[in-house]
C-alpha cells in the first residue's frame, strides 16, 4: 500500500462539503491523512470539514490556490499526496485506481476522469462542451499536463520541482507544474478509469469570468501587440473553432454563447489595456 495524505484546498466551498467529504471517507484505498486547507473562507468551511472528522489547515487570509497546495505538501509527511478540488466527489475506486499506476516507477503523477454532473443552464451546457478539465475516455501517457482537480503524487517530485507557483491564485497551477516536471524529464499519467464528478455550476458572468482567467490570468495586456494577440486567439478558438462546431452540431444555443463570449473577451482585453496605459501613463 502506497502512503498517502489527501488535501482539498477550499476558499468559501461550504455548499460542497456535505457531499464531498464523506465520498473521501468511502474510498476503496486507505488514506494515511486527510487535510482541508482552508483559505481565509469566510463561510462555514472549516466547520463543516471538523464536523466531518477532516484536520483543518486555515490560512489568515484568501493567499491563492497555488499557496493552498503548497501548504498541503509542507505539512504532509508521507511519500505520496493526493488532492481534490471543493468541487469534486470521488467515486469510491477513485484513489484505488490511481494508486495502481504506480506500480510503474517511472511515474511521479497521475490524474483521473472528471465528470460534468450539473448540466441544468446554458453556461452549465457550454463548460461541458468546451471547458472540460480532464483528457477523455483514453488512457494517455504523459499528456500534455495533469489538471489540478483531482490526482496522486509523489511528493517529493512535487517539491524537486520547486512546489506550486503562488502567483497562480485561481488556476494556472496544474500547468505550470507540469511543465516543471517535464523540464526535469519526470512522467505522468492520465487514467480515465479513475472517475469523479464536478459539482460546479455556473451562470453566463460566471462561465465568461472563468474561461478568461484560464486563458489570460497573467496575460500582460501593457502594449497593443498583445492586445491583438488576444483578439486573434479569442477569433480563432471562439469564432472559428467553438462556433463552427456547435453550428455543425446543432447546438444553435451553445453557438450563441460562443459569439458572447467573443464579445466578452474583446471587452476584457480592451479595459485591461486602458488600465495599463492608465498606470504607465504619458510617454
Amino acid at each position: 500500500m502506497l502512503p498517502i495524505t489527501l488535501y482539498i484546498p477550499c476558499y468559501n466551498a461550504e455548499r460542497f462539503l456535505d457531499r464531498v467529504l464523506p465520498a473521501v471517507k468511502t474510498q476503496t484505498y486507505p488514506i494515511a491523512r486527510v487535510l482541508v486547507i482552508d483559505d481565509g473562507s469566510t463561510d462555514r468551511t472549516a466547520e463543516l470539514a471538523e464536523g466531518h472528522g477532516f484536520e483543518v489547515i486555515r490560512h489568515d487570509g484568501n493567499r491563492g490556490l497555488g499557496s493552498a497546495r503548497n501548504t498541503a505538501l509542507r505539512t504532509a509527511s508521507t511519500e505520496f499526496v493526493a488532492c481534490l478540488d471543493a468541487d469534486v466527489v470521488a467515486r469510491p475506486d477513485w484513489l484505488e485506481r490511481l494508486a495502481a499506476n504506480f506500480d510503474d516507477d517511472r511515474y511521479v503523477g497521475a490524474s483521473g476522469q472528471l465528470h460534468e454532473s450539473v448540466l441544468d443552464s446554458l453556461a452549465d451546457r457550454w463548460r461541458d462542451a468546451h471547458m472540460r478539465q480532464d483528457w477523455g475516455a483514453e488512457r494517455i501517457e504523459d499528456p500534455e499536463f495533469l489538471y489540478g482537480n483531482n490526482g496522486l503524487y509523489r511528493r517529493q517530485a512535487l517539491i524537486d520541482a520547486g512546489l506550486y507557483d503562488e502567483r497562480c491564485r485561481t488556476n494556472g497551477e496544474d500547468v505550470s507544474m507540469s511543465e516543471s516536471l517535464r523540464e526535469r524529464g519526470q512522467r505522468v499519467v492520465y487514467d480515465p478509469t479513475a472517475e469523479c464528478e464536478h459539482l460546479r455550476s455556473d451562470d453566463i458572468e460566471s462561465i465568461c469570468r472563468t474561461y478568461w482567467n484560464w486563458h489570460f490570468f497573467n496575460e500582460d495586456l501593457s502594449d497593443r501587440a498583445s492586445l491583438e494577440r488576444v483578439k486573434r486567439r479569442a477569433r480563432k478558438r471562439l469564432l472559428k473553432k467553438y462556433m463552427r462546431g456547435d453550428f455543425k452540431r446543432g447546438r444553435f444555443d451553445l453557438a450563441g454563447l460562443d459569439l458572447y463570449m467573443y464579445v466578452d473577451w474583446r471587452r476584457r482585453a480592451a479595459a485591461r489595456f486602458r488600465a495599463a496605459e492608465t498606470r504607465r501613463g504619458p510617454l
